[in-house]
């Protein structure tokens, strides 16, 4: 069915691993679905099963539980804390025992037993906060278009640490032997999925929702893609371009009139902080609209609704495909050990040793399309030696659009043994208007978007001056003060293309 597509959008959210987020999509795993493969292994739905595998802190034992009732609102604000996600953080919860010791240095098959023991730092009070799930009725937005459609539960993150690591394998399918968000220079250089576009037969575009600005670079107008890979800018600035960057606003009025390129590449509304429990919500920092921890879900959903309807009532919904997917687990349990992979270009990270030869833990991915069946759960076809990772979406979207092969395969090996996903687009006859998601009417006023609890003018700061504020202290005091001091230092942002 991949050629009756003529629109794919896509959305990469942040930092939530599969099982936190939707193990318990279908609580009795033997639930009637539509699997694909229907020979593949296991043959059930892989989330959260009773009497699942704990983990240890010293001498108590934390099993995954059923929502988060009991917090009353800050339900939709768990873990309260955001947990470690650099590559040591990762390797400790891969690999650690009851008291954060590292059992194999070597990345060897993990066990996934050091989550609460690593997260002991962050919250010693909320311990369960890292081993908990939201229920279908805590995330009724992003579990119902995983029934409602397609859900992958073999799609791993590319690397086991943080953001740009991974989003650099999502758009260049190598992350040039880097693993931290603090690497610098701060860009990736290595050709990207709209260099690829541009050898094919079909448009693209990037849509921002968030200004970055006041950033160490020549242009404050770059988005945070263009910013993060400078060949995502070349490629659109290039003679043969076929690209455009505009606003997610534009995206929207684009879907009402149909006036769309035919690869939508939408950022998220980036958010982050910490918990503070000396406010009144318990919350500082910036809440965005991506899911990640410590922000609030509740914004995330009603806005991730709000996209869906308008996807769905556009002239392009009946050949879309909409595909949503998390950058890396965050910090947050899942109980499938993430498996080999191949290294992409033969680099290793310096600092580490790390030879990205092994894949980070399980994130969702969900494919929403007229084309797609009611609650299947798709994996990779028959004959695939390796599971979904980020690599995916970059090869099976040029695949679609015509891009040359040679330039596919100049991606790098991770590239080249992708498996593919539209063996997951099984329905032959189009379903034009599928049922609106409902939001609890709460959700949206959760948490203001933007900078949120901080007591001075932060429209100046951006994700990475947030980022910068996070490694460099040690508790909200020194955050807020951080962050107050890099306020006065930054230029007025100027406002992206």
């Amino acid at each position: 069915m991949l050629p009756q597509i003529d629109t794919i959008v896509t959305l990469m959210l942040e930092n939530r691993s599969f099982d936190t987020m939707l193990g318990w999509l279908y609580p009795d795993p033997r639930e009637c679905i539509n699997l694909i493969p229907a020979s593949s292994i296991p043959p059930h739905f892989d989330g959260i099963v009773p009497n699942r595998q704990g983990n240890w802190d010293k001498g108590w034992k934390y099993q995954p539980s059923y929502g988060f009732e009991s917090l009353g609102e800050q339900r939709w604000r768990v873990p309260r804390q955001d947990p470690d996600e650099n590559i040591g953080g990762v390797q400790r919860q891969m690999y650690g025992d009851a008291y954060g010791n590292v059992m194999d240095v070597n990345w060897g098959h993990p066990p996934m037993t050091g989550f609460v023991s690593d997260y002991a730092s962050m919250l010693p009070s909320a311990l369960g906060d890292v081993m908990g799930a939201f229920t279908r009725e805590e995330l009724p937005i992003l579990s119902g278009l995983a029934r409602r459609f397609a859900v992958s539960d073999r799609w791993f993150c590319s690397v086991p640490t943080e953001t740009d690591p991974n989003r650099a394998f999502s758009v260049c399918g190598t992350s040039q032997g880097k693993t931290s968000d603090l690497s610098r220079p701060i860009q990736f250089t290595a050709p990207t999925i709209f260099n690829g576009l541009n050898t094919g037969t079909k448009d693209w575009g990037i849509y921002y929702q968030t200004a970055i600005g006041g950033l160490p670079i020549d242009d404050p107008r770059l988005t945070f893609t263009e910013l993060l890979f400078a060949q995502a800018h070349a490629a659109l600035k290039a003679p043969d371009s076929r690209g455009r960057i505009d606003t997610y606003q534009s995206f929207l009025n684009g879907l009402r009139t149909g006036d769309l390129p035919s690869f939508c590449y939408l950022e998220p509304n980036w958010g982050w902080g910490l918990h503070d429990p000396g406010t009144e919500t318990d919350f500082v920092g910036w809440q965005g609209n991506d899911y990640h921890p410590p922000t609030w879900v509740g914004p995330a959903e009603a806005d991730l609704a709000e996209l869906f309807n308008a996807i769905v009532s556009s002239p392009r919904w009946e050949r879309m495909l909409f595909v949503i997917t998390f950058d890396e687990h965050g910090g947050t349990w899942d109980h499938v050990p993430p498996p080999s992979a191949a290294n992409p270009d033969g680099l290793v990270d310096e600092a580490t040793g790390f030879q990205f030869t092994r894949l980070g833990p399980r994130v969702p991915a969900i494919l929403v399309s007229p084309f797609v069946e009611p609650g299947t759960v798709f994996r990779p076809p028959i004959g695939s030696t390796v599971p979904f990772d980020h690599t995916s979406l970059i090869k099976t979207v040029l695949q679609w659009a015509g891009a040359k092969p040679e330039f596919i395969a100049s991606m790098g090996q991770r590239v080249i043994e992708a498996p593919t996903f539209e063996h997951a687009l099984t329905r032959v006859s189009v379903q034009p208007n599928p049922t609106r998601p409902s939001v609890p009417s709460h959700f949206a006023g959760q948490a203001k978007k933007g900078a949120h609890n901080l007591p001075f003018d932060a429209s100046r700061l951006s994700l990475f001056d947030h980022r910068d504020a996070l490694a460099a202290t040690s508790n909200v005091h020194e955050y807020i003060e951080f962050l107050r001091e890099r306020s006065k230092r930054n230029p007025s942002a100027a406002p992206p293309h």
